[in-house]
């Protein structure tokens, strides 16, 4: 086993156990999302907090698996195929990365209008 494969095994280790912390903590593992825990503790109540913990999971599980695939073609082609699993990572992160907190967790804002008004 070469170097690249273990690291990209570290890695995906790594990232395949924060994902288990995502699912086993549910809607709760949300606060461990960077940025969400600045938000004001009464705004936070207005984001789906399990919609946000299954979505960072899925995230967790992708960055994994691109990196047990690294780790599959260090042991085809080589150790510098670590290399190219961590640019790959790293566009699939730099994707998902945002500078604002309001921008970063607006697709999980719960539709207030609708629940504020009632059925006639």
């Amino acid at each position: 086993m070469n170097i690249g494969t273990i690291a990209c095994l570290i890695f995906a280790d790594l990232f395949a156990a924060v994902a288990g912390v995502f699912a086993l903590l549910g809607p709760k593992g949300a606060l461990l999302v960077s940025g969400f825990q600045s938000i004001p503790k009464e705004r936070r109540q207005t984001y789906d907090m399990d919609k946000l913990s299954r979505d960072q999971r899925r995230a967790l599980l992708l960055w994994a698996a691109l990196w047990l695939s690294g780790a599959l073609l260090c042991q085809l082609a080589g150790p510098g195929m670590s290399f190219l699993a961590g640019v790959l990572w790293l566009a699939v992160f730099l994707r998902d990365v945002h500078g604002d907190a309001e921008r970063a967790f607006a697709k999980y804002r719960k539709d207030t209008r609708n629940s504020s008004q009632g059925r006639s």
